[in-house]
């Protein structure tokens, strides 16, 4: 009796189980299915599209306009398809939203769309059996390469002592090499490279550190540290013969160390250039000048001449640089984040409270203006 009782009440213990299972399995797939008809509910009502000034590398490794999409009126949850259609081509992009959907997408067409000619573009948004359409005319805009010198400008004593932004400008140095070695196996084009800007930073680092010789020129070797001709931006007006000589006796010998030509004269904040400098530019194998005066204190540097390049013929008749000066110095939106990002640590004299890594954020100049 008490075994039959027993069988009894574990029978009824494990049809409970199952019916609950099954009750608790109907009711999750309703839910579930509740959810994935909320987030269909949610597929877009229309897209607007907007072409940008600017192109991005596709990832066949090629240039493609942008067009920002935007979706009103919904997200996109679920796996969806846009559909390109421009000059007889069709083209899909996959688009895998995160959990939080997307309200937007960058989108990147064909190579060559838009970029001589006025092109209409058909996009078309597809999710399951829902389909929306828009035709986008996007105007002509020329390929542009932007070529980005990174670098942290030499001046000396005019926010801090000599000593210290020897100090300063020597660990930016082994600082950009280690960002360099970081980046090293990014696409050609997206690695990191530190420019000292003048040699004076790298001569005092070799002088003072000679632990990092190898590791300097190794860098300079890969490209990864890439060195101009100057010593220091300077006034030179007042250099005798002599000294415009001196000016790239550092710079010759590393481009002896390292077999890397040195041939760019960099002078930034300075405006103006002595014309016999020419001479010793051509006798020194130094073949081009980028000239960034100021803006405030630069007389008559900038007029006629900005963004002009042209061959600069020395006082002999027969020397010959070429000559680039693009406009000012800190053009780019840099010196208002550097007074935000910079300001806490200027004119500090104890060294050691300045952080070796400063970190600014996401960039935000938008340099299509």
């Amino acid at each position: 009796m008490k075994k039959n009782t027993l069988w009894r009440v574990v029978t009824l213990i494990l049809t409970s189980f199952f019916l609950l299972a099954n009750d608790f399995e109907e009711k999750f797939t309703n839910i579930e299915s509740m959810h994935f008809d909320t987030i269909d509910s949610l597929f877009p009502g229309d897209i607007k599209c907007l072409p940008q000034p600017v192109y991005g590398h596709r990832h066949d490794g090629r240039p493609g306009r942008e067009i920002n999409i935007s979706f009103e009126g919904g997200k996109i949850y679920n796996k969806a398809q846009i559909q390109v259609e421009v000059n007889g081509l069709a083209e899909i992009t996959k688009l895998t939203p995160p959990d939080s959907g997307f309200s937007s997408y960058t989108l990147l067409l064909p190579e060559n769309v838009g970029v001589e000619k006025e092109a209409s573009v058909i996009l078309t948004l597809i999710q399951g059996n829902k389909r929306l359409n828009k035709t986008v005319i996007v105007p002509p805009m020329r390929h542009w390469d932007l070529y980005l010198y990174n670098h942290a400008h030499v001046d000396i004593g005019y926010t801090n002592t000599h000593k210290n932004v020897e100090i300063l400008h020597k660990t930016n140095i082994i600082e950009g090499i280690k960002l360099a070695k970081a980046t090293k196996d990014y696409p050609e084009g997206s690695r990191y490279r530190w420019n000292p800007e003048v040699t004076w930073p790298l001569e005092r680092l070799w002088h003072s550190m000679p632990g990092e010789r190898e590791n300097v020129l190794n860098a300079i070797r890969e490209g990864q540290l890439c060195v101009d001709a100057n010593y220091l931006n300077l006034n030179t007006s007042a250099c005798s013969d002599e000294e415009m000589f001196h000016a790239f006796r550092f710079s010759r010998e590393m481009q002896k160390l390292t077999g890397k030509p040195m041939d760019v004269f960099q002078q930034i904040d300075i405006p103006g250039i002595s014309w016999g400098l020419v001479p010793v530019l051509a006798h020194e194998g130094v073949r081009y000048i980028m000239s960034w005066p100021n803006r405030s204190r630069a007389g008559n540097a900038h007029e006629g001449i900005d963004n002009h390049p042209f061959w600069w013929v020395g006082p002999d008749g027969k020397s010959k640089v070429l000559f680039m000066q693009p406009d000012g110095y800190a053009n780019s939106g840099s010196m208002t984040k550097g007074r935000e990002t910079g300001r806490p640590w200027f004119g500090q004299r104890d060294v050691t409270k300045v952080p070796v890594v400063i970190k600014t954020g996401s960039a935000n100049v938008d340099f299509t203006e």
